[in-house]
Formats: C-alpha cells, sequence, structure tokens
C-alpha cells in the first residue's frame, strides 16, 4: 500500500476537541477523579486527550497522570465499573509530567492515541507526588483512519 505524500494516517474528526471532563475540586495525590463526566460518543477508534491543570507544588521526576476509560451503554444502558484504586478497570494511557512544573501556571499535556470503543467515560489517577489544583479540564479529540490514504 502506498501513502500519498504528506497524508495523514489518521485525522481529526472534529474541529474542536471535546470536554470530557471538569473539575469542581482538587485531586490528591495517589487518587482517582469523582468529577461528573460528559460522555463522549464516537465511531473514531482513538482520541488524542489534553488535560489542562495547574499543581500544588513543584512537580519532581517521574511524575505521571494515568487515564482510564469506562465504557458506557456496553448492554443496552448497562454500563461498566467506574475506574478506582480497587478497581482500575480499562487503562488507556499515562501522561508524563515534567519535572519542576511550578505552581499558578496552566500546563497542557497529551496522551495521543487513547483507543475508544463507543460511548465511554474517562478518569483520571494522579501519579505526581503533588496535588491537582481544582479547575482542571480533560478534553477529548477523536481520530479516525484517512479513507483516502
Amino acid at each position: 500500500m502506498a501513502f500519498t505524500t504528506g497524508a495523514a494516517i489518521l485525522e481529526q474528526e472534529n474541529t474542536s476537541p471535546t470536554t470530557v471532563c471538569t473539575s469542581g475540586s482538587a485531586l490528591a495525590t495517589d487518587s482517582f477523579d469523582s468529577e461528573s463526566k460528559t460522555v463522549l460518543s464516537s465511531d473514531a477508534p482513538f482520541a488524542k486527550l489534553l488535560l489542562t491543570f495547574q499543581v500544588g507544588a513543584t512537580t519532581g521526576a517521574g511524575a505521571f497522570v494515568n487515564i482510564y476509560r469506562r465504557d458506557m451503554n456496553v448492554d443496552g444502558t448497562t454500563d461498566t465499573t467506574i475506574p478506582s484504586a480497587t478497581n482500575p478497570k480499562i487503562y488507556v494511557g499515562r501522561i508524563l509530567i515534567p519535572e519542576g512544573m511550578t505552581i499558578n501556571t496552566d500546563y497542557t499535556e497529551t496522551e495521543s492515541a487513547a483507543p475508544l470503543d463507543g460511548d465511554c467515560e474517562f478518569y483520571i489517577e494522579n501519579q505526581m507526588g503533588v496535588s491537582i489544583n481544582s479547575g482542571w479540564v480533560l478534553k477529548a479529540d477523536t481520530k479516525s483512519y484517512n479513507a483516502s490514504v
């Protein structure tokens, strides 16, 4: 199979990412978020996830945020269980956080190829060693295969 010069294998589906979660509270280290979600409904196979946040203290080496997916409407209106520390379920990616991130500065980090499966919600697990301030936002930018490639 030959690819056209400059053709993208994955294409953006929407003109802008969809907000799937906006926090109203801080997220302590070593914990899962419990914010209300917006269900992402898409036939796209992948999404680029964008996490915009501020930290409560300067980050150290090896900081990261895990992202988990909860599938919705898997059997009629039956949903899978909510991810938690004792039941992490469907792991879709890890966002590595740079060392030395400082407080009160907006950061946007991405996971570039999170797999999708129809209707779903996303949950984050803070493994940064510092808290994530309230007001963080998680967005999904859905991607489809380029049919013309």
